[in-house]
């Protein structure tokens, strides 16, 4: 599994709202989702994240809804390594820190591995974006 990092400013590349000088977690993904599809990469989120009142999070925790699962997943083999199913991809924020990890996060993380796919963490949007290019995704 990859931990992505990126010195780059974030709001530079990806225009990732920010709060208090880092991007918001959301901000984020919603930046990288912007590239994902302007690039035409298959990807989808996993909206497992959040808290959730009494009875919705009983009702979404029935339905399936299970903590640790990686924020988003590209269903697409990386074109410069095809041996790989897919991409689980954790998404942090961009001055994140590795204790950021929770431990559910990287069992599944070693999960999807174990199966054929290619997992990481990616502390912000750019790090995600340049590992992805790096993979064979996109053309920026």
């Amino acid at each position: 599994m990859d931990i992505l990092r990126d010195q780059k400013d974030i709001e530079k590349r990806s225009g990732a709202l920010v709060a208090r000088g880092t991007p918001l977690e959301a901000a984020e993904q919603a930046a990288l989702f912007r590239w994902l599809r302007r690039n035409k990469v298959r990807a989808f989120a996993v909206p497992n994240g959040g808290l959730r009142p009494g009875r919705a999070g009983f009702t979404l925790k029935a339905q399936g809804v299970t903590k640790g699962i990686p924020d988003l997943l590209i269903i697409d083999s990386p074109p410069n390594r095809p041996e790989f199913v897919g991409i689980a991809l954790e998404l942090k924020r961009s001055r994140g820190k590795l204790s950021d990890i929770r431990p559910e996060q990287m069992e599944w993380l070693t999960l999807f591995e174990e199966r054929g796919w290619l997992s990481a963490v990616a502390f912000g949007a750019d790090a995600a974006v340049d590992w992805l290019v790096s993979l064979g995704f996109g053309d920026d």
